[in-house]
């Protein structure tokens, strides 16, 4: 089951082992832009998922009563969790400052203690990649006057292994002064010196003071202050905008157990006092919220946020020793702490507080725990991220385990796990969109098909010029390719309002649609779908009006655009309520659509959260004949057969009973549950009907059973694996994203690395025809968060890369799989009228197959025309020109998706008088 590890609690809560040895790190970039250019590039968490009610209840209930049962040590305690597919939760208990009454709240600051250290660490790790602080730095180089030895490098440091002594513990009475004493004159140069003798370099002897030594160094190596280097460095870049030094306003207060109950001590606001933060720096004196921390902790320690060498010295290498656990550079690796997983992070405390970060890669998760009080051995906070992670950790169901093809029937994640270190992606795979080959957005490499770059506006901006996410993605009836998202700003350099389109004959984005909610923010896109054969679009999302240069229409969360006329409108009235349409599944034969979400669907009878529109007669409520057949809850995907069977996924009730799966049918006279917890691991975020009619759904974290599962209709509506499924090398997979491509095939979107022996990196086809998963290039370097197929590209995707500049939250990748632009033309021939310029040219005899040609005539002082011809045609005329007039005329070629080709060189012509 679950084993612990017992550390000793002195005045600091200490952690202790054996490292390996490593060499020192190389710089990865070049110090030449100063201090600014070390700061973090951290990739993006993906965007934020539904959470199952039922567990988070659970969640807040389990803490509630740890606390209860602890309340003479804890007042007040705050939890979060968060799992690697967006998904997150928060829990509170009791009061932050037992005098006042004030009570926990999940935006409550709470003082870290030693979980300052994992910060320090990555900012050190940072210093040292742009070569500002080489690891291998001695630090007494930088600050001589420190009582450590002359060799101890910025490393050793780093892991306690510098033969620093520590001010803190090294005379007992030491904290009880700074108690005493909270505005003492004390400060970091206190904490390193007259120290008393301690042991020699390469023995871990735990130090507070070596970690203010590297915040000293890091000062004398920048010339700027400690708050903020790491302010600038890793507060901003993360978007940690609950992490602060004190004095914390609103922040929990320590307590401890005085005259026969908890009561606050020291300064509110410090954690405990002034003094006691002035000595600990980067050892101890920052303070967070549960959910920043475990944001900070899933980027550390899921390789987010370090690159190379130094992501493989904070995430990897210290199991090499084959201990149960060793410390790394300001992390515990900790094989003890939960079964035989591997877990990172920190465990802090002193007088009056206690905090724990952990984060789990096997399971996907990680948890920060912080606690006001002082415990005793068998009561910290470690404790409560344990049983946490129990609560979370149930066994096993069989039937989830034989539709995943794994062994180990009831046994639990914990004592199932692989505890070797996992592989790290390579840092130049999180910069570069599209395959990073001169395939991608080059014309040099033939028609090899690749993952092209579609992101940039095609006139030489920055490919990271996006704001908001791009989570929604469908290619328009003549090759234009529609994005929306989250807060949807702005689109390859230009500024949009939800909705943007690229058009691939100039490569460039444009605004589409002005997508708002009732109090005029930007909404979320959630989906779109093209009905090509009826010209029609579909977009849904929590919008309430939709709004062009023409008009203005009011539509709530679902809205159709016909693609003949330009014309927006609501779906026959619209749906009812706070709407938000989460999901859409287009049926081609029949033109209807399945949607899903949170609404209530139009009618007499009252259908809520699935609708059914038909173009003929309108909305269809999904009306159950008895209340134990009705659907309740959020649903976060549909799926619509030929046949009118409608799938919706969720954590959703059918009566009373919970499902994650449930399918509605008129012959079954309402909803039935098709699959639940014991089927799988998690409810489906996506759904998809394969080419054989089969149900395709794919999870977030699902511990035991597989992330891709398919029903069919052959097999009884029985679950089982798609192909080999779908693995994540010492972690967990899951979906975030599939679609349905015209020829029946599948793309398949996610966190996984192999299908049985087949590697497999983030992007897969399914294709029912030869029953096989196949993966397309070299894959995507992270999970995509859309997808979307055509008859043009079997996939088009985007995605969240690391940022190319320093302190960048992240940029926007839009893909396609396809072939590269077209060479550039060679110059055609021209033949002049009055009013038009015919425009001939022979095809191109290497290089990708255009789509068609783009031919386009300039003047000063005269407006731009052009033409426009498809391929295999090679003339077009440009027509409303002016007469006699010197026109310069190019012409380029270009393909779907790509983009254009380079324009030929430019041939003048002067149209007759």
């Amino acid at each position: 089951m679950i084993r612990i590890a017992r550390f000793t609690l002195a005045l600091l809560l200490a952690a202790g082992g054996l490292s390996a040895q490593l060499g020192t790190p190389s710089s990865a970039r070049a110090a030449s832009g100063g201090w600014e250019a070390c700061a973090a590039r951290p990739v993006p968490l993906p965007s934020p998922r539904v959470l199952d009610p039922a567990l988070q209840d659970r969640i807040q209930q389990r803490v509630s009563t740890w606390r209860e049962n602890r309340r003479t040590r804890y007042p007040g305690l705050s939890v979060a969790l968060r799992w690697d597919d967006g998904r997150a939760a928060t829990a509170v208990s009791g009061v932050a400052d037992s005098n006042s009454g004030r009570k926990v709240a999940p935006a409550t600051p709470f003082a870290l203690a030693s979980v300052s250290k994992p910060f320090t660490a990555a900012l050190a790790l940072l210093l040292d990649a742009c070569g500002v602080m080489p690891l291998s730095t001695r630090a007494a180089s930088l600050v001589p006057y420190a009582d450590v030895r002359p060799e101890a490098t910025i490393e050793d440091l780093l892991r306690h292994e510098g033969g620093m002594s520590d001010w803190l513990t090294d005379k007992y009475t030491r904290m009880n002064w700074l108690i005493q004493h909270p505005n003492g004159k004390v400060g970091p140069k206190t904490a390193v010196q007259n120290l008393l003798p301690r042991g020699e370099i390469g023995d871990f002897d735990y130090s507070n003071s070596s970690f203010t030594l590297i915040t000293l160094a890091a000062e004398k190596a920048t010339g700027v202050s400690w708050r903020e280097l790491l302010q600038e460095l890793i507060i901003k870049p993360l978007g940690l905008k609950e992490t602060a030094f004190g004095p914390v306003a609103g922040a929990s207060r320590t307590h401890i157990w005085s005259r026969g109950k908890m009561r606050p001590f020291g300064q509110p606001g410090w954690g405990p006092t002034r003094s006691a933060a002035a000595i600990l720096r980067g050892a101890g004196d920052l303070f967070a919220t549960p959910r920043d921390l475990a944001k900070f902790g899933e980027l550390l320690w899921g390789d987010r946020l370090l690159e190379g060498s130094q992501t493989q010295l904070i995430n990897g290498i210290a199991s090499l020793t084959g201990l149960p656990w060793s410390y790394t550079v300001g992390t515990m690796m900790d094989r003890s702490w939960l079964g035989t997983l591997r877990t990172y992070g920190h465990t802090g405390g002193y007088s009056g507080a206690s905090t724990t970060l952990r984060r789990i890669p096997e399971l996907g998760v990680t948890v920060a725990v912080t606690a006001n009080g002082m415990g005793t051995p068998g009561n910290y906070a470690d404790d409560l991220a344990v049983n946490l992670i129990d609560l979370l950790d149930v066994a096993a169901p069989s039937s989830a385990q034989a539709i995943a093809g794994v062994s180990g029937v009831g046994l639990t994640a914990a004592s199932r796990a692989n505890p070797e270190p996992f592989p790290v992606v390579t840092p130049a795979a999180l910069l570069v969109c599209g395959d990073g080959s001169a395939a991608s957005g080059s014309a040099t490499t033939g028609g090899t098909l690749g993952w092209q770059d579609l992101s940039s506006g095609g006139d030489g901006s920055e490919v990271g010029e996006w704001s908001g996410r791009a989570t929604a993605l469908a290619e328009l009836p003549d090759g234009r390719l529609l994005a929306g998202g989250v807060a949807l700003t702005r689109a390859g350099g230009v500024a949009v309002k939800g909705l943007a389109v690229r058009d691939p004959k100039s490569g460039a984005w444009s605004p589409f649609a002005s997508l708002t909610r009732a109090d005029g923010t930007v909404a979320t896109v959630t989906a779109i779908s093209v009905d090509s054969a009826r010209q029609r679009l579909f977009v849904s999302g929590d919008f309430t009006t939709v709004a062009t240069k023409a008009r203005r229409t009011a539509a709530k969360g679902i809205t159709m655009l016909n693609l003949k006329s330009g014309r927006w409108s609501a779906l026959s009235g619209g749906l009812r309520g706070s709407v938000l349409v989460r999901a859409i599944s287009l049926d081609t034969a029949s033109g209807r659509i399945a949607v899903g979400g949170k609404f209530t669907v139009p009618g007499k009878a009252k259908g809520v959260n699935v609708g059914l529109w038909d173009p003929a007669g309108g909305w269809t409520q999904l009306v159950a004949s008895s209340p134990s057949a009705a659907i309740s809850g959020l649903v976060e995907s549909v799926a619509l057969t030929t046949s009118g069977v409608v799938h919706a996924g969720g954590h959703l009730l059918i009566g009373d009973s919970e499902a994650l799966m449930a399918r509605w049918s008129t012959a079954a006279g309402g909803w039935s549950a098709s699959a639940t917890s014991s089927t799988l691991g998690d409810a489906p975020r996506a759904l998809a009907v394969d080419a054989g009619g089969a149900l395709i759904a794919g999870t977030g974290i699902g511990w035991y059973g597989s992330p891709l599962v398919r029903e069919s209709a052959l097999s009884g509506y029985g679950w089982e694996r798609v192909g080999g499924g779908l693995t994540l090398s010492r972690r967990t997979a899951w979906i975030s994203a599939l679609a349905q491509g015209p020829d029946g095939r599948v793309a398949v979107g996610g966190a996984f690395s192999t299908s049985g022996s087949t590697s497999l990196q983030n992007v897969a086809i399914w294709d029912p025809a030869n029953q096989g998963l196949t993966g397309l290039g070299g894959g995507l370097p992270a999970e995509p968060d859309a997808l979307a197929s055509s008859a043009h590209s079997l996939a088009y995707a985007t995605l969240r890369l690391r940022s190319t500049a320093p302190g960048g939250t992240g940029r926007t990748c839009v893909t396609a799989w396809g072939v590269p632009v077209p060479a550039a033309p060679a110059t055609p021939t021209l033949t002049a009228t009055r009013r038009s310029i015919t425009v001939r040219w022979a095809a191109a005899s290497s290089g990708s197959a255009p789509t068609g040609w783009v031919a386009e005539a300039r003047a000063s002082g005269h407006a731009t025309r052009s033409c426009v011809a498809a391929a295999p045609l090679l003339t077009c005329a440009i027509s409303g020109l002016d007469a006699a007039t010197k026109y310069s005329v190019r012409l380029r070629a270009y393909t779907v998706p790509a983009g254009p080709s380079p324009n030929s060189a430019a041939v003048k012509v002067t149209t007759k008088r």
